[in-house]
């Protein structure tokens, strides 16, 4: 598995000089997926999609470094409306199996539509935090690059692309395992969601470390700081 996490060769990654596409030749590299660009295609759902996921896999680097960088959104987050029904499909149908136990056949109906709701909004729900998500990186990609990216289509491709491991959520209903699991896929999506904003920005490892990790860093502060401020509030209250 290739994730070669290194820098970018002691270049400064503004300079003009330096290829634009990370540390190897300038512009994509020849598809490495089920898709004539290198990436998940909706021509080919099955196939393109088993052999994104095993480049993904196998080859992060290659992967990332072969997506276009402009074209229609519409491939990318196909593939993460995918993953994100495969991640739901076993929680539903868990939902259904316990309503059996109610011996109640309308309790059983209304967890039957309620599973196949949650199988229609969650993918939904996924596409569109995707789309937010990637605004968000990008805005930093951004204040660190400026001009010099490759645009919100890399970045939209990249959250989409590098989310994939939302495949093994089943994983979690695991006991006990379940806290271990979620941190180690919490870590290896980190990974590749710095490899790819590396690799499609031309950015060193560092800057894209701070474009996934600057928007976690603000969260968790203002969640402290609002936090505060409810205890404050809160006891103010109290003593009044």
């Amino acid at each position: 598995m290739d994730f070669n996490t290194g820098g970018s060769g002691g270049q400064n990654p503004n300079d003009p000089a330096r290829p634009l596409y990370g540390s190897g030749p300038a512009g994509p590299a020849p598809g490495l997926s089920g898709g004539p660009t290198g990436e998940f295609n909706v021509s080919n759902p099955v196939g393109s999609f088993v052999s994104t996921v095993r480049a993904l896999v196998s080859n992060p680097v290659g992967f990332f470094r072969s997506l276009p960088r402009s074209g229609g959104f519409v491939n990318p987050l196909a593939f993460a409306a995918i993953c994100s029904l495969i991640a739901a499909i076993p929680f539903g149908l868990l939902f259904v199996l316990f309503s059996l136990f109610a011996a109640d056949a309308s309790f059983f109906l209304t967890a039957v539509l309620l599973s196949l709701l949650y199988l229609v909004l969650f993918p939904a729900v996924t596409v569109l935090s995707d789309v937010v998500g990637a605004a968000i990186y990008h805005l930093v990609v951004y204040l660190l690059v400026r001009q010099n990216n490759a645009g919100f289509g890399a970045t939209l491709r990249v959250v989409c692309y590098a989310s994939f491991p939302v495949i093994l959520a089943f994983l979690f209903l695991i006991p006990i395992l379940n806290i271990l699991i979620g941190l180690v896929l919490t870590v290896y999506v980190i990974i590749l969601f710095v490899l790819g904003i590396r690799e499609v920005h031309g950015m060193t490892t560092g800057q894209a470390a701070i474009v996934i990790l600057a928007p976690v860093a603000v969260s968790v502060v203002l969640s402290l700081v609002f936090g505060l401020l409810a205890i404050v509030i809160g006891a103010l209250a109290g003593s009044a």
